[in-house]
């Protein structure tokens, strides 16, 4: 069996674990947090979680929080470069998605 450790077990590190778990890997996962923190612990962020991230996590059967989370239809941003003027944009870009958590006040 092939084995790997992930450093990390935020959104990304997590879902890569359980997808090499469901794919035969021993999986080592590395956090500074224990596992009743991960799992009982507040929303350390805020996610905008767009199709692909959306669709490994039905793929895994993480898809918990659908019915919970509202759609995103756009996005704004701003870029400050180097002389100090900002840059920014907002509309739909063409990317579909879900807010997924909000963080706690």
């Amino acid at each position: 069996m092939p084995s790997v450790a992930i450093v990390g077990a935020g959104q990304s590190g997590l879902q890569l674990a359980l997808g090499l778990l469901g794919n035969g890997f021993d999986v080592t996962l590395v956090s500074n947090r224990t596992a009743d923190q991960i799992a009982t612990g507040e929303v350390l962020s805020s996610q905008c979680m767009f199709e692909s991230a959306l669709q490994t996590e039905r793929a895994l059967g993480l898809d918990f929080w659908a019915d919970q989370c509202p759609a995103v239809e756009g996005i704004s941003f701003a870029i400050s470069g180097e002389d100090g003027k900002a840059s920014s944009s907002s509309g739909r870009h063409g990317l579909t998605g879900r807010l997924s958590r909000s963080t706690s006040a």
